[in-house]
């Protein structure tokens, strides 16, 4: 016996249930329709892909502010980057 055989004889349920239908209609924006496609079923509205793409956004809007503002700490620190020579180390070395 087949595991699958196996597994739908144990869990007919499973079987009868149908599979999740999005409504899709064109007057929602193609961000939205993605992200509710996307989702296997997990966004089954609008209103909660829209509120999924502002957090997205909102978290992109985070990590840009800490990178931004950290002043290049975040290089810095790694130790990997050499510092870029700017224009007064280019005129020091050429006098």
């Amino acid at each position: 016996m087949d595991i699958l055989d196996q597994y739908e004889k144990q869990t007919p349920e499973v079987r009868s249930q149908a599979p999740v239908q999005l409504h899709l209609s064109e007057d929602i924006g193609f961000l939205v329709r993605m992200t509710m496609k996307f989702s296997g079923g997990r966004i089954q509205n609008e209103r909660q892909a829209n509120k999924v793409l502002i957090g997205i956004v909102c978290l992109m809007a985070v990590i840009a502010a800490l990178v931004l503002f950290s002043g290049g700490n975040f290089i810095q620190r790694s130790g990997r980057v050499a510092p870029i020579a700017g224009p007064s180390d280019l005129q020091s070395k050429t006098r």
